[in-house]
């Protein structure tokens, strides 16, 4: 997951022939994978806390 992340960048902040399509489609990606994990560790938990307390 890191090393994906930390790949991301150079495409994002690049220059050079069809990077305007890359740039855009590298700005997904990033938000995608930084907000998956966030998602899989904190909402999903609490949404099934709120849905069924504790057991």
């Amino acid at each position: 997951m890191a090393v994906i992340l930390a790949g991301q960048p150079p495409i994002v902040f690049g220059s050079g022939s069809g990077i305007e399509l890359m740039s855009r489609i590298a700005v997904l990606m990033l938000g995608g994978r930084g907000s998956a994990p966030l998602l899989s560790l904190f909402l999903i938990p609490a949404a099934f806390l709120l849905r069924w307390g504790r057991a």
